[in-house]
């Protein structure tokens, strides 16, 4: 925490030890029901002013391309979470909440196909030069991490695949909530 300092200004702001594994408790007992990334990040000169007075700088992480390896690292390989429980919590319950349910969230006949396919024994360190965000940092720099996804298929298109963005610009589409998803 004090050699990253503004680069960890984040909400929820992070947590004790204690607090992260009753986390991982309530994922498995399913009081926690959906995990999301934290990505919001600032460019280094937004989280560098912190160093002065922390309110100054940037609140948000990179964390979108890292969540699902954290997940499978630190719940499924360290048996906090099935591969099952998993999937429920990063694709099926996002969907059901926001209203992009049967589309979106599991593998059927009449859903877009979009799903991810891991190897769970694949162990590499993170280097924010292999990441594809644009700021540059990651705060999980260094941290080794088993279990990485190999392809992502959307609507039925390898659109990544080992680390290298395969999509063609325009491939994505806009899925909108159900109307009373919103009201809620």
């Amino acid at each position: 925490m004090l050699k990253l300092g503004p680069y960890l200004k984040m909400s929820p702001p992070l947590k004790t030890e204690a607090d992260v594994l009753a986390l991982w408790r309530g994922l498995a007992k399913g009081t926690v029901d959906m995990i999301s990334s934290e990505h919001a990040p600032g460019e280094a000169d937004e989280k560098e002013v912190g160093w002065e007075n922390i309110w100054d700088a940037w609140g948000g992480i990179p964390s979108i391309e890292t969540m699902l390896p954290i997940v499978l690292s630190e719940g499924v390989n360290k048996d906090r979470i099935t591969m099952q429980k998993a999937v429920k919590v990063l694709s099926e319950n996002p969907a059901k909440r926001f209203g992009l349910y049967p589309k979106k969230g599991h593998i059927a006949v009449g859903a877009d196909g979009d799903f991810v396919i891991v190897d769970l024994t694949m162990q590499k360190k993170v280097k924010a030069r292999d990441l594809h965000y644009k700021v540059g940092w990651t705060p999980y720099e260094g941290w080794i991490l088993k279990g990485w996804p190999t392809a992502t298929i959307v609507r039925g298109q390898v659109v990544a695949k080992d680390g290298q963005i395969l999509a063609k610009e325009g491939l994505a589409q806009f899925v909108p909530m159900k109307m009373e998803v919103r009201r809620r």
